[in-house]
């Protein structure tokens, strides 16, 4: 990652050392409108739902991770590169907006494990294949478990404009800006700062073969999604800290 701005950031980069570094590669940012009591339903009362000129959004993200390993130390073998999607909102907290995952896929177990045991995120082991040709990205998504439906998503998606950053104050922006997630553990908030350098976005294309993951918030329906792509991005992680203290370390 390249420089330490953080005049794109809505406030500074945290006091102390950032705990894990990983790469974002051939992200698809695919945003649905959804009705706000909707998603708050779904929310602990700790947190508040963050809404747009009174509109709330549901996302479905779509990367490749590589290069992650904690702060001096190598890739960790079986967890530095894999693919994931994720399902997220967006929140707030004491000022601090932020996105809350409902579920986040991938198809490294250990990957999985780890993100689930040191900042109590809802991972979970999908298989999931990709295949990449020029700009075209294709990504194949199945999960299920006992008793439970499988459930899917094929999508081939691709880059249609020229790179861009967002406008601060913009839809672009409010989507993508956001530099922690909230989780809850043990009946506590925390939240885990992120940091990189301003998205250089594209406008996307994308062609669903299937989607069927997150049926219950209606959002994948005939609405046509908002798409953005960035091509690569670096991204530095903190440790989980509690966030009505911004102090205590999970």
């Amino acid at each position: 990652m390249q420089g330490n701005t953080d005049l794109h950031r809505q406030y500074p980069i945290p006091n102390g050392p950032w705990v894990m570094h990983q790469t974002w590669e051939r992200v698809l940012f695919a945003h649905w409108p959804v009705a706000a009591p909707l998603l708050a339903s779904k929310l602990p009362p700790a947190v508040a739902l963050d809404t747009f000129d009174g509109h709330a959004w549901l996302s479905l993200v779509l990367l490749l991770v590589s290069d992650l390993h904690p702060r001096y130390m190598p890739p960790i073998p079986g967890a530095s590169a894999f693919a994931q999607a994720n399902v997220r909102t967006y929140v707030s907290k004491d000022g601090r907006p932020g996105v809350w995952f409902f579920r986040l896929d991938a198809n490294s177990p250990l990957a999985v494990a780890l993100a689930r045991r040191f900042f109590h995120l809802p991972y979970y082991r999908a298989t999931i294949k990709t295949e990449q040709r020029d700009d075209a990205t294709h990504f194949s998504l199945s999960r299920g478990r006992l008793k439970h439906p499988v459930q899917t998503l094929t999508c081939d998606y691709r880059p249609a404009s020229p790179v861009f950053e967002a406008t601060r104050g913009s839809l672009e922006s409010w989507l993508t800006d956001r530099y922690c997630l909230y989780t809850s553990y043990a009946g506590r908030l925390y939240r885990s700062d992120i940091h990189h350098t301003p998205w250089e976005l594209q406008k996307a294309k994308a062609h669903w073969t299937h989607n069927t993951l997150f049926p219950d918030c209606g959002a994948f329906a005939a609405t046509p999604p908002l798409l953005h792509f960035a091509k690569c991005k670096g991204v530095h992680v903190w440790a989980p800290v509690e966030a009505d203290s911004h102090t205590h370390p999970l």
